[in-house]
């Protein structure tokens, strides 16, 4: 009803209803008109107001009926940044000292069910608990209605799983100070006997800088705290350890084989199980070995895999005692192992030039190699026309066919260097050309068989026969 000022008459005109608002489409364009909702009243968030485009089909959020909303006359929602399993996270502002703040209000369809509130709760208490530097601050925790909300600091930038989405893999250089905080963080929470449970690229943001901030603690618990209903399996299937599969007890080395996951798939970009089914991932990493990275990646060194895979092993006892060992042999693996060089396909490799003027250099303790004057072209140079071989002296004997004759102070060369005028002069320019003499080395025993003097051939025995039968022939010749 609207009443005109300066009438005696009330004027009735009928309510109209909501303005309509046009909305273009990101996809194609195409501008339509939508009736807007009123804000939420009685706590908690409204639903977003989906449409689908009568251009393209696709379904388009419209309107968040949220926005500008005034929560405990507070806070100020501004953005919705994202949604997870457990609740929605807006971007606000706190009016009473004009500072930017992220507001988490759990979903609407989990106020009634007392173990999701329990979770909120519990996220609460662990980030008042734990103060650190890569951890989410708590600024306060509060009820709209009968509907939970947390007030925490701003973690800015985009998840680790966007990056990975956008880069693919990363460089080990890359890689190791992001792993690094996300230790650093996960070191704060062990240290208090708490376990994340729920370590995923999408639960670590990194920003621009690099700096990295590790979220959603709603999943986290103590060692000695159990609050899963029995047969129910909580966490991201692609990365639960495999006695978290099995709901079994968990301590620290549960966020172990979760970390070594997340740094094999930063340094392969992708997931070292296969995308499927939750029963089957489930299997996988209950009874499959997972593919070595640096055979996944050939730019993965190969002591760094070893220590991945060790972190990966189905049996907790089996992987490193805790999450600061696992990341200490990580950093001297990757700092022993150089990345081997990876060539590309048609990329030309040069081998290496061999000087054919070079000399050659012996083994050591090989005899050293007989040099032999050598005409223009290589040739051995000949002996002089009619030069007849010298004959042996009295203690030297000719070799014989199966023997090799040696060159001694002596005997002669047996190839004799011939007079300054039979060999052709080379030119300045041509150094003669190294020839290797090809005979064997002589053995030991023939250097000695041939350089000793000459023994007789008839052996002491036989002279002993000769006399015996001399004898014998002088004492018949008497008796006859």
């Amino acid at each position: 009803m609207l009443q005109r000022a300066g009438m005696t008459d009330a004027l009735t005109i009928p309510s109209l209803g909501p303005v309509p608002e046009l909305f273009e489409c990101p996809a194609c364009g195409t501008t339509f008109p939508f009736e807007p909702m009123p804000p939420p009243t009685g706590g908690g968030l409204a639903p977003l107001q989906v449409r689908p485009c009568p251009g393209c089909g696709k379904h388009q959020v419209v309107q968040d009926p949220n926005v500008d909303l005034v929560i405990k006359d507070k806070w100020r929602l501004d953005r919705r940044l994202g949604a997870g399993g457990m609740g929605t996270v807006y971007l606000a502002t706190d009016l009473s000292v004009d500072r930017e703040v992220a507001i988490k209000f759990l979903h609407p369809r989990l106020v009634a069910q007392a173990e999701y509130r329990e979770r909120f709760v519990r996220e609460a208490r662990v980030m008042a608990q734990v103060e650190h530097p890569h951890l989410v601050a708590l600024y306060a925790a509060e009820l709209d209605g009968d509907v939970p909300f947390l007030v925490m600091n701003v973690a800015r930038g985009r998840p680790l799983a966007r990056l990975m989405k956008e880069r693919g893999a990363l460089p080990l250089a890359e890689a190791l100070p992001l792993v690094r905080q996300i230790v650093s963080a996960l070191s704060a929470l062990h240290a208090r006997g708490l376990v994340h449970r729920d370590l995923k690229p999408g639960n670590v943001m990194v920003s621009t800088t690099g700096h990295v901030m590790l979220l959603d603690f709603g999943l986290t618990r103590s060692h000695e705290t159990l609050i899963t209903r029995p047969g129910t399996t909580v966490g991201s299937p692609h990365y639960m350890s495999p006695e978290q599969v099995m709901q079994g007890p968990l301590d620290a080395r549960s966020d172990q084989y979760a970390l070594a996951l997340v740094t094999a798939e930063l340094l392969v970009g992708r997931r070292l199980f296969a995308n499927g089914p939750t029963a089957v991932v489930f299997e996988q990493h209950l009874r499959e070995a997972p593919e070595p990275p640096h055979v996944i990646n050939p730019k993965v060194p190969l002591a760094v895999s070893q220590v991945l895979l060790r972190g990966l092993k189905k049996r907790p006892h089996e992987r490193y005692p805790t999450i600061e060992a696992f990341f200490s042999e990580l950093e001297r693996a990757a700092s022993q192992a150089e990345e081997p060089p990876v060539i590309e396909p048609g990329t030309a490799v040069s081998a290496p030039v061999i000087d054919p003027s070079a000399a050659i250099t012996p083994r050591a303790g090989a005899p050293a190699p007989e040099v032999l004057p050598t005409l223009k072209g290589g040739d051995v140079a000949p002996a002089p026309l009619g030069a007849a071989r010298p004959e042996p002296t009295r203690n030297e004997r000719r070799p014989t066919k199966n023997e090799v004759p040696l060159k001694t102070e002596a005997s002669p060369a047996w190839h004799a260097e011939p007079p300054p005028s039979a060999a052709k002069t080379l030119p300045p320019d041509e150094p003669p050309v190294p020839i290797v003499s090809l005979e064997p080395p002589v053995p030991m025993a023939a250097r000695r068989r041939l350089t000793a003097p000459p023994r007789s051939s008839t052996p002491p025995w036989a002279w002993a026969v000769l006399v015996g039968a001399i004898v014998l022939s002088l004492a018949l010749l008497l008796l006859r």
